[in-house]
């Protein structure tokens, strides 16, 4: 008979596992956030924005296909807290039923603008982007680990790696909105530099930190074993390897395009 064992003291496992797991995943992604600082400083010049744009615009056209596959795993283990959340964080991500107002438009719309204005680049299409020719071989890895983490047939793996995604969205877009648009307000009006942000305010004003605790409810509420436990943090290592994995690979382009 397969032995289980109870975990004698859940939050303190867990928040031990999350904090493991994240110091990890911030000494391997210390170098892309610090060469961002760097660039806020100096600039960057129009090829590094370019390549940065399409391997983010090819890594986040995924969240929706993401937050859907958690959507289907908590249906399939009647897991109906964690359906409904899910179910709102969608919403959320399609924008209410307001194309206009879909994350993915918000981004589109603020990062061909930027690109525009700033950088004189012609827009890209989010549809299309998997055509740009400055795809990094990351990005790839990173949307096809993504998609097997999230189709994983061991529940608490998608748990796992859910909450490492949601709870990672706060700091990553702080800092991309901190040094690659922030520098550049005083090229914009106070009205089009509010539009321009939309994307990141919708994000960083309490929503990502509602979906991480939402997350990190339904580990709580589905980790009961050590077993559980360690599936859940092999959830969170793996995406955020990969999440890590993509930004070097970005950083290496950027480098290059910046020599």
């Amino acid at each position: 008979m397969l032995q289980v064992h109870p975990v004698d003291d859940l939050e303190q496992a867990l928040t031990h596992s999350i904090a493991q797991a994240f110091s990890q995943y911030d000494a391997s992604s210390q170098s892309f956030f610090k060469y961002l600082e760097t660039l806020s400083i100096r600039g960057l010049n129009r090829h590094q924005y370019e390549i940065y744009r399409d391997n983010f615009f090819f890594r986040t056209s995924s969240t929706p296909r993401s937050i859907s596959r958690l959507v289907t795993a908590a249906f399939l283990h009647l897991d109906l807290a964690t359906l409904e959340t899910g179910i709102a964080n969608l919403q959320d991500e399609l924008g209410h039923g307001n194309p206009k107002n879909s994350h993915l438009q918000l981004l589109e719309s603020a990062y061909n603008y930027h690109g525009e204005k700033v950088f004189a680049l012609s827009a890209v299409s989010i549809d299309r982007i998997g055509f740009s020719k400055l795809i990094c071989p990351e990005a790839i890895e990173f949307r096809a680990k993504q998609k097997s983490l999230y189709q994983h047939r061991a529940y608490t793996i998608v748990l796992g790696c859910s909450f490492a995604q949601e709870f990672a969205a706060d700091q990553m877009l702080r800092i991309f909105y901190k040094t690659l648009f922030q520098p550049y307000r005083s090229l914009y009006t106070e009205q089009e530099f509010k539009q321009v942000s939309r994307y990141f305010t919708v994000h960083i004003n309490g929503l990502e930190a509602h979906h991480a605790a939402q997350a990190r409810s339904a580990l709580l509420n589905n980790c009961r074993t050590s077993e559980d436990l360690a599936l859940m943090q092999r959830g969170m290592t793996e995406f955020l390897g990969i999440q890590a994995n993509l930004w070097n690979g970005i950083l290496r382009e950027m480098r290059k395009a910046g020599d």
